[in-house]
């Protein structure tokens, strides 16, 4: 359920912004993607680069990525409106996370309002996703599809009834009821509009012990503006938060003892 206002906190100092620049296509296990779809075009994969500069830019609280993609998805689908986008990665060997973790995201029905955090799956349970992802990360792995634009790329995204269509495809990894296949059950996927800006919250989801499920950690905010611009706004974690805080609170705390002080000398 989405039912809490994200809070705006003014910290201007503590918040960089980051331009990745464009680069030779190349996939290595736990970059972020983004995919994109739409019926009757192929689909469209963007390699985000390493989960590990998000995790360290919520943990310094700073870091906005930028990617210009406005070209591409024209290009790809004829026009900026009604594409279904999501954004993912796993850690199956516990590089950056425990091992079976994903990064998922998570559309918001109302821009301004953060959506609670998903619960999690067991390791076994989590694992199952992480197959039905590992054919689009495998076909990435081996530059299958058509590179159009240095960290973009193109894939098949035929249904195939009875073959399950072709494995690197990110359509047929969501299967026909868009939930890959069965494996994961919550909303995950977001849609374009030329009206305005989709936001999706990117959430980190460690698999939970059995019969005892938790619930994501909020890694940062992807938003697809109307003129095909990308976004992750990365979010500084509670410790961050709480670090920010407490320096906060010490400059007010300093400020009045100095403002007494000097109340107190004599005129």
């Amino acid at each position: 359920m989405k039912k809490y206002m994200l809070a705006t906190v003014l910290v201007a100092a503590a918040l960089g912004e980051v331009a990745i620049q464009a680069q030779t296509f190349t996939y290595n296990s736990g970059d972020l993607l983004a995919a994109f779809r739409k019926s009757g075009s192929p689909d469209l994969v963007v390699d985000l680069g390493s989960v590990s500069q998000y995790q360290q830019a919520a943990a310094s609280g700073s870091g906005t990525y930028t990617f210009n993609l406005g070209t591409d998805l024209t290009s790809t689908f004829g026009s900026l409106d009604s594409i279904y986008w999501s954004v993912f990665t796993f850690d199956k060997t516990g590089t950056y996370a425990p091992v079976n973790t994903l990064w998922m995201s998570d559309p918001r029905s109302d821009a301004s309002v953060q959506n609670d955090p998903p619960t999690t799956g067991t390791s076994s349970a989590q694992n199952l996703v992480i197959g039905q992802l590992g054919a689009i990360a495998d076909a990435l792995s081996a530059n299958y599809g058509t590179i159009i634009d240095n960290q973009v790329i193109q894939l098949p995204s035929d249904l195939g009834a009875s073959t399950g269509g072709d494995p690197a495809s990110y359509t047929t990894a969501l299967g026909a009821s868009l939930d890959f296949n069965g494996t994961y059950g919550q909303a995950f996927e977001n849609v374009s509009s030329t009206a305005a800006a989709s936001v999706s919250d990117l959430f980190q989801e460690h698999p939970s012990p059995l019969h005892n499920p938790g619930t994501g950690t909020e890694l940062g905010t992807v938003t697809l503006d109307a003129a095909g611009t990308l976004t992750v706004q990365s979010v500084p974690e509670p410790s961050t938060w709480a670090m920010l805080g407490s320096g906060l609170i010490g400059l007010m705390a300093f400020r009045r003892m100095k403002n007494g002080i000097n109340k107190q000398q004599p005129e």
